[in-house]
């Protein structure tokens, strides 16, 4: 073969060469732009999703400030809420093992209360964060252990870690603004295992009288939930 030959050989194999390098450094960049976009799309949608909620939680607040809709839209609530703190309640040690708790992982040891324990269901809005941290003070300053499913973090179905922090606890401390369906459905099943629960609400004003009996703290500010809420962990505690 002539030195020609073998040259034109050499620079067609570098050219051949060359554009697959191109046609892969292309690929890459376009993968690379693809991912990037995709990730941008993500945190702008994670970004609206925040602001609709925000904004749904803002116009149940202002639905509900009326006592009487208040009333009518959490009536099952308040039912399902009475005497649960009663002594008998209160003073359990171990929640009765069901079919649904044993399904969902929880063991023998899971369903002993902590009389330490308490739990606290809420939305995990950034604007309900000072709420939770005001509630957890309170119950530290009674020899209480305040905690809220997020806090850890769990791979996979967070069901039964939510279950397992109800049946431990002692006492369930629930918010009520903004109608947040996770604690409405998490407050049922804290009904269901008999567990002493507690409700607290600001978005409601002029409060009727008779909701003083149904274990419901109505708060106007954090000074109000304070004395309030303390009284109430200190009668918990008392009746144990």
């Amino acid at each position: 073969m002539e030195l020609k030959d073998m040259l034109l050989i050499t620079v067609a194999i570098t050219t051949i060469a060359l554009s697959i390098v191109t046609i892969l450094i292309n690929f890459i960049n376009q993968n690379k732009k693809l991912k990037y976009d995709h990730e941008k799309s993500l945190v702008k949608f994670d970004d609206m999703r925040n602001y609709y909620e925000s904004k749904l939680y803002e116009i149940n607040n202002k639905l509900y400030a009326d006592p009487t809709r208040w009333k009518e839209t959490n009536h099952l609530v308040l039912s399902g809420n009475e005497n649960t703190l009663d002594t008998e309640n209160i003073q359990n040690a171990i929640v009765s093992p069901s079919n649904f708790l044993l399904n969902h992982g929880l063991t023998k040891k899971d369903l002993e209360v902590d009389t330490r324990s308490v739990f606290v269901l809420t939305s995990f809005m950034d604007s309900e964060r000072p709420l939770y941290l005001e509630i957890k003070n309170i119950c530290s300053s009674v020899g209480l252990n305040c905690s809220r499913s997020d806090e850890e973090y769990i791979n996979g179905d967070v069901l039964p870690h939510i279950l397992k922090k109800i049946a431990k606890a002692r006492l369930i401390i629930v918010n009520l603004d903004g109608r947040n369906p996770n604690v409405y459905y998490e407050l049922g099943i804290a009904h269901a295992l008999d567990k002493p629960t507690i409700l607290i609400s600001k978005s409601i004003n002029n409060a009727p009288f008779d909701l003083k009996s149904k274990n419901i703290i109505i708060y106007k500010d954090f000074n109000e939930l304070n004395t309030k809420l303390n009284m109430e962990l200190t009668r918990t505690i008392i009746n144990s």
